[in-house]
């Protein structure tokens, strides 16, 4: 635990999880869409674009657990929309064809939020004339005003 008067508290701590996770139906046929859109090229990437470094980590540890996937794919991380966009941007002016056929992206962000870089991904995609990308959206919330 650090703690700062005035400025809050930062508490860390490691969970060892001895069950496996479960997912309802949909996620699980989600999660194997996503196995099966980056297994069959040799260049892919996968992006996740989360502010939380926590996040970034949970969603690598069930990709890599829940659906198995391949260690040989890259997982690239962008820390907000902004940086998810340059990286595709990049992307594009790179390669033929885009390397990221799956983006994870969390919807609340500094920056520029997930809905915006969305749409900018998908502008950008489209004016160079490449396949779209799945974009999952990867969300949480913990204020009240979200529960009701």
């Amino acid at each position: 635990m650090e703690s700062t008067p005035g400025l809050g508290s930062k508490f860390s701590f490691k969970v060892k999880l001895e069950e496996e996770l479960s997912f309802d139906s949909n996620t699980v046929s989600g999660l194997n869409h996503i196995s099966l859109q980056v297994s069959h090229r040799q260049d892919v990437k996968l992006l996740i674009v989360d502010d939380e470094e926590f996040n970034q980590k949970a969603l690598k540890i069930i990709l890599k657990y829940s659906i198995k996937l391949d260690p040989e794919v890259k997982i690239d991380v962008a820390n907000n929309g902004k940086e998810a966009v340059d990286l595709i941007l990049n992307d594009i002016n790179e390669n033929e064809c885009l390397s990221y056929p799956v983006i994870l992206m969390d919807c609340n962000m500094p920056l520029l939020n997930g809905y915006e870089a969305t749409r900018m991904i998908r502008k950008i995609i489209a004016e160079a004339n490449k396949i779209q990308p799945l974009i999952i959206a990867v969300t949480s919330h913990t204020e009240h005003e979200f529960y009701e």
